[in-house]
């Protein structure tokens, strides 16, 4: 019975894996043409326990670790990184693998959920309690998902900025930071019943406490 369970195991996992990359772009492409939409589904999903639970969409967590995946990939041909150039300890750490590269960026560009949810949990003063701020990290996942893809692969390609195809990297950047405060505010009208002035000055505080933190984890990676 072993071998059967084995590759019975096997079977759901490729299953799975493939129904991933299927979900994947589709999700990605609902969230940025539909964020509001997508917030009300986390809503409605936050209390199933059922097994079906996030069925035609991607889940949040793995959403977000596939958008940083899919720029490490698009970003490969591109070379090295500006923290991978810099050659102290920690830059040949987080460069010495794959994986440790994709845990790096996963590390840093959790700084915006985080930012997010700790913000958006003061605005809605939800307890500090594991059940009830799920929802509010699962937002801030599918909300950083798109921002984190376009980010990390302007960063990625810009190994030598001034030498770089600045308009490029400058539009996508831009890009990514304008539809994510723009996403921000919208879901905090929708969801969380904010006015308009509170919805935009706290969308920009996120996305500026964000950056900061970002920039400053960076300078720290290529200085250790």
């Amino acid at each position: 019975m072993e071998p059967f369970k084995f590759i019975r195991s096997l079977e759901d996992l490729l299953y799975e894996m493939v129904i991933s990359l299927i979900l994947f772009p589709v999700t990605l492409v609902r969230i940025v043409l539909r964020p509001v939409a997508m917030m009300q589904v986390i809503q409605q999903e936050s209390g199933d326990t059922d097994a079906g639970h996030y069925s035609d969409n991607l889940n949040p967590p793995l959403c977000f670790l596939f958008a940083i995946f899919a720029a490490h990939l698009a970003a490969m041909p591109f070379g090295a990184s500006q923290i991978a150039q810099s050659g102290n300890a920690l830059a040949r750490l987080a460069m010495a693998s794959e994986e440790n590269t994709l845990l790096f960026r996963a590390a840093t560009f959790l700084i915006w959920p985080i930012v997010g949810a700790l913000v958006w949990r003061q605005v809605a003063r939800v307890a500090l309690d594991r059940n009830m701020l799920r929802p509010i990290f699962y937002q801030q996942f599918y909300l950083a998902a798109p921002f984190a893809l376009l980010v990390s692969f302007a960063t990625s390609t810009s190994a030598d900025f001034v030498n770089a195809n600045f308009a490029l990297v400058t539009a996508l950047m831009a890009a990514a930071a304008l539809w994510f405060v723009v996403a921000q505010a919208r879901v905090a009208q929708a969801v969380h019943g904010c006015s308009v002035l509170r919805s935009w000055l706290t969308a920009l505080a996120i996305l500026a406490t964000g950056a900061a933190l970002f920039i400053a984890m960076m300078q720290v990676a290529m200085s250790v």
